[in-house]
């Protein structure tokens, strides 16, 4: 029974000398985007893509970002552009983002058009990316828009003689439009 003692009271003490910190292993450093999908207005200008950190904010870390060339919207000016780089964290950000400048090209684009971004080459040596890839839609706003009745059912006295039934256009107003009816 004695030696039972004296090892718990020796694992007692052990726990008291060695700090909590100094037994757990330290957390890595964890860099992704803030979300996996982004959509914006053609008409917008500048569209900021946020990068997050997390796990490890102790110590600076970087992570590059670049376009992966998987989207369908086309850079260098025509549906956006923008420059890669490496996003520079400090001791204690958590938070960056990077500007892609959305070009209003002034002609309908269907379907919308995305842009795929990536983030590679993590600093500290062990930084994990969990995020590694984003998309974001350009959202045209040229047209076609679309046409909605503006009820889904209507009522009419019979002896009206005729029944008014409205139909909602929304978005793409500079464009014309018309549609078909029939009953």
């Amino acid at each position: 029974m004695p030696t039972r003692v004296l090892a718990l009271l020796s694992a007692l003490i052990m726990l008291l000398i060695v700090p909590a910190s100094a037994s757990a292993a330290p957390k890595k450093v964890a860099l992704k985007f803030s979300a996996t999908t982004y959509s914006v207005a053609e008409n917008a200008g500048t569209f900021n893509v946020t990068v997050v950190r997390s796990g490890n904010t102790s110590a600076a870390a970087s992570v590059a970002y670049s376009d992966n060339g998987t989207g369908t919207a086309t850079g260098g000016g025509t549906h956006y552009s923008f420059t890669g780089g490496t996003l520079n964290f400090a001791a204690g950000e958590t938070s960056k983002t990077f500007p892609v400048t959305i070009v209003d090209d002034g002609t309908a684009n269907a379907p919308n058009k995305t842009i795929v971004f990536k983030l590679a080459n993590a600093t500290p040596a062990g930084a994990q990316i969990k995020t590694p890839t984003a998309a974001v839609t350009i959202i045209d706003n040229e047209g076609p828009g679309t046409l909605d009745f503006g009820s889904a059912a209507y009522t009419v006295v019979e002896s009206a003689g005729a029944a008014t039934v409205t139909v909602n256009r929304a978005g793409a107003s500079n464009l014309k439009l018309s549609v078909d009816y029939a009953t």
